[in-house]
């Protein structure tokens, strides 16, 4: 795997004067090996073979989270590294890419308390942020693989109050009430089979009662009386 550093990566600013901490931006090609590219060793993406369909001009930004617009910057937990943007917005790579970044140590783990680590990217769409499951810590160092382009940023939450997002929560009801339709559906089968079976014995008892043939009825010991007869021996 190479690893390529282009010299624009020195870049303090951007042309449109936002607040650009670093800057990479170079045309990439599909190629037969991984190549890693970095933004000072801060943040670096790693792209597989054959992760682009055609040539492609990748730009790897870093930002302090408060250069971008306030409305923005509501992420879940606490930021605890830069903003890292992979552009262009919209663009899907053919493979996954691994993505990794450093964070500075939370104050409460440093204290030893448990945190919950996460990767988030925003949603250009609903203008929110969520978190990419799947990621991976190594010291002070977090990855996660994705094929998309977006902002991303490591965030970090007591683990008490950690929740997975609202997506997960939906799928998870989903799921439960697909398991309350299966369930409905085995009780409606086992009575219907009870009911067959019921049905089943009766008539089976019936067709018995009638393979024995009509009752017959003993007269030993009736003695005929004629009425207003007296019986003479």
């Amino acid at each position: 795997m190479g690893s390529y550093v282009p010299s624009s990566c020195h870049t303090q600013k951007k042309e449109d004067g936002e607040k650009c901490l670093l800057l990479c931006e170079n045309e990439f090609m599909r190629r037969t090996g991984s190549v890693r590219v970095s933004l000072r060793d801060h943040q670096w993406i790693v792209i597989p073979p054959n992760a682009l369909s055609s040539q492609e001009t990748i730009m790897l930004e870093a930002f302090t989270l408060d250069s971008v617009p306030a409305e923005d910057r509501k992420t879940q937990g606490t930021p605890c590294s830069q903003l890292f943007e992979l552009s262009p917005h919209g663009a899907r790579f053919l493979k996954p890419v691994t993505l990794n970044f450093t964070f500075a140590f939370p104050p409460e783990m440093l204290q030893g308390k448990s945190i919950q680590l996460q990767v988030l990217y925003f949603d250009d769409a609903t203008r929110t942020w969520k978190e990419q499951k799947g990621s991976k810590v190594y010291g002070s160092t977090i990855s996660v693989e994705t094929d998309h382009f977006s902002r991303w940023v490591v965030s970090y939450t007591p683990a008490d109050l950690y929740e997975p997002d609202k997506s997960k929560r939906k799928i998870s009801a989903a799921a439960w009430v697909g398991f309350g339709f299966l369930i409905a559906f085995v009780v409606l089968c086992l009575t219907f089979l009870a009911v067959r079976w019921a049905r089943g014995q009766s008539r089976q008892e019936e067709k018995e009662e009638e393979q024995k043939g009509p009752k017959t009825v003993s007269n030993e010991g009736v003695q005929d009386v004629e009425l207003g007869k007296e019986i003479t021996s």
